[in-house]
């Protein structure tokens, strides 16, 4: 990692306060390193998009990347850092007169580096908090990755596109915090979520459904319709998608009978990095309506009856399982609290 610049600013918007600090680019080098090690590991990281490059943040950023020689600029990324920070301080202010429990004191920290496959990023984080530079040597002292877990980052890369370089990710998180401050990404930064939480429902739902399908069902029938099931009814009945959350819940206890060749653990791991490879959020807000017409499943049992689910059951192994009798005919066994139906087959 080459860091080509730093800056550092002192924000409180509850003493009405911006103060810049000097800090060199080596010692904020080991800092900013660990803070991206952090986001890229954060699961409540999210993925957004430029919403106009005429915005102040990525205007600024855009031109300063742009120059013929963005390495030798430090005037000009010291100008733009004051701008930016300036700007965050504004939104604070205004944020601290509707909801001043939201902000504390804290540092900004902001960043131009070159990663190790070659890709140039620039960094902004904003440390909840004290100060994070020591008064006696300017150095930094404290803050993630050493001892702060609330802070807020954004990580945005560039590609080279035409001769001139272009947006390419932006990864945005909240750290410690649920859900992302809308005074961060969208009035400090002012980008928009790459997918809505809409769409994540349609997206993660629909990719984890289509590899227990691609994955599971062809060698593993039984077990593919126990997971379904745990799948669909995790959907139906939280508020939350977190990838590490629903492995614990869908996949952790998963009972593998003695002897099966199943391998829950392979599965675990390939589901862990659905999100990465299908570009769905690791943790989103579950909009419900998505798929709640998506599980009406029919079977056929013979020539003249099927058997039709309309909802997801949590443990399908105490409604209905299947057995051989003595002459290998095959039988399903039904639970029903339907004492009519019930007595309609008691023969």
């Amino acid at each position: 990692m080459i860091l080509y610049y730093a800056s550092l600013h002192n924000i409180s918007s509850v003493d009405g306060k911006l103060e810049e600090r000097n800090v060199s680019t080596g010692d904020a080098k080991n800092y900013i390193l660990g803070t991206i090690i952090n986001l890229y590991n954060d699961k409540n990281k999210r993925f957004y998009k430029v919403r106009d490059n005429a915005t102040q943040v990525v205007s600024l950023i855009l031109d300063l990347v742009n120059k013929e020689d963005f390495t030798t600029q430090d005037e000009l990324f010291k100008e733009y850092s004051n701008r930016i920070s300036q700007k965050l301080f504004r939104v604070e202010m205004v944020r601290q007169q509707t909801s001043p429990s939201d902000l504390q004191k804290g540092s900004f920290i902001q960043g131009l580096y070159l990663d190790d496959i070659g890709t140039l990023h620039y960094f902004l984080t904003k440390i909840e908090g004290s100060s994070i530079l020591s008064d006696e040597d300017l150095r930094i002292i404290t803050g993630p990755p050493l001892n702060s877990k609330i802070y807020k980052v954004c990580d945005i890369s560039f590609t080279l596109n035409e001769e001139s370089m272009h947006v390419d990710d932006i990864l945005i998180a909240d750290c410690g915090k649920k859900t992302i401050a809308d005074y961060w990404d969208n009035m400090f930064l002012e980008f928009d979520e790459l997918q809505s939480d809409n769409e994540n429902t349609k997206n993660a739902y629909s990719t984890i459904s289509n590899f227990l399908i691609r994955k599971i069902r062809p060698q593993f029938p039984s077990d593919y319709n126990l997971l379904s099931n745990a799948h669909t009814h995790y959907f139906r009945t939280q508020d939350v998608f977190e990838i590490d959350t629903y492995v614990d819940a869908v996949l952790g206890n998963y009972y593998v009978e003695e002897g099966s060749a199943f391998d829950i653990n392979r599965v675990i791991a390939q589901v862990r990095a659905l999100p990465e490879k299908n570009s769905f959020d690791p943790k989103f807000s579950i909009i419900k309506d998505e798929i709640k017409t998506k599980f009406k499943k029919e079977y056929d049992i013979s020539p003249k009856i099927k058997l039709k689910f309309t909802e997801d059951i949590d443990n399908i192994k105490e409604d209905i399982v299947s057995y051989k009798d003595d002459e290998g005919k095959m039988y399903l066994k039904i639970l029903t609290k339907n004492e009519a139906t019930f007595k309609l087959f008691y023969y």
